[in-house]
């Protein structure tokens, strides 16, 4: 596995030149490469308890959450931003296969839903490289034949040290018209000293100003709210907001099925998205998202104060 690294100096000054060179967002442009360097730190902190470590073990570990947090940074990557140039989404997406020989090397073996992913990422890689304007990797071409050797994955889980090495970051200079899919919650006129009021366990309705930012009309959001352990999903239906593509703006009441026997109590909200990888993982059930999904915007406090019990 190769990675080239520059110094701090430099990766400021390059960091510069592309920023000013981008034909998109210079924000939207930093936020993607902040999240692609942070990719690339984790990669270097996996591949380290990968070569200390051979063994197989169970339970969280390191690894586990560092994995975790590789593959919410690639969901980042993936659906968070829109405009990416063929070859940086490319790139992404054998971040993606390399996240998933990841996990692969941990249990050693591979799972139906592992081997749906694998199959899913490699289709899309053939469909963009398909018209020759970009080509697959060593990297991404060998796990193709591992496939076609042996659907099961056998010769995938026999080969994956030799796939790591094959594994390279290439540099670019061209990240196309990249823009940035985001969401701000509000709720007006909330705080810890002016709570909303409720009755004790019964359903409140909260209000939110919401604004969306190059969300189109395929996408698929949902609210999660929790207060402590205890999480509830709503599906937000954006159809009747107003503006465009680039910037929505509307208002939704969402009711909260239930509400805690205590005093006060501060829900946390946020917004997520549905990340398709042309299988469901069931993740969600219960009226929440059936995919994974990816945080679109920050999480919102809450704020409620009761005025009795039912």
């Amino acid at each position: 596995m190769i990675l080239n690294f520059l110094d701090r100096r430099t990766c400021k000054e390059e960091l510069k030149v592309l920023a000013e060179s981008s034909a998109g967002s210079i924000g939207a442009f930093s936020s993607f490469l902040c999240e692609y360097l942070h990719a690339i730190h984790l990669i270097i902190e996996i591949w380290q308890l990968i070569k200390l470590d051979n063994s197989y073990t169970f339970g969280l570990t390191s690894h586990d959450i560092l994995l975790e947090k590789f593959n919410i940074s690639i969901r980042r990557m993936e659906y968070c931003y829109a405009g990416l140039n063929r070859e940086l989404e490319v790139q992404v997406l054998e971040l993606s296969l390399l996240a998933n020989l990841f996990g692969l090397s941990k249990i050693g073996a591979c799972s139906k839903v592992v081997l749906g992913k694998l199959l899913w990422i490699i289709s899309r890689l053939e469909g963009l490289c398909a018209d020759g304007s970009c080509e697959l990797s060593d990297f991404s071409r060998e796990i193709k034949k591992a496939f076609d050797a042996n659907p099961n994955g056998d010769t995938l889980i026999g080969n994956i040290h030799t796939l790591f090495e094959l594994f390279r970051v290439k540099p670019t200079t061209d990240f196309g018209m990249v823009k940035e899919i985001s969401a701000v919650l509000q709720v007006c006129d909330n705080s810890s000293e002016n709570p909303l009021s409720y009755i004790c366990g019964l359903p409140v309705g909260v209000s939110f100003n919401i604004s969306l930012w190059n969300i189109s009309s395929h996408h698929r959001l949902w609210f999660r709210m929790s207060i402590g352990e205890s999480v509830q999903h709503a599906f937000l239906e954006f159809s009747s907001f107003e503006g465009n593509e680039e910037v929505k703006n509307g208002s939704m009441v969402v009711p909260l099925d239930a509400t805690p026997m205590a005093h006060s109590f501060v829900l946390r909200v946020c917004l997520l998205m549905e990340c398709s990888y042309g299988i469901s993982t069931n993740q969600g059930g219960h009226g929440g998202p059936s995919d994974c999904v990816v945080q679109l915007s920050d999480e919102l406090d809450v704020y409620f104060f009761s005025t009795g019990q039912r």
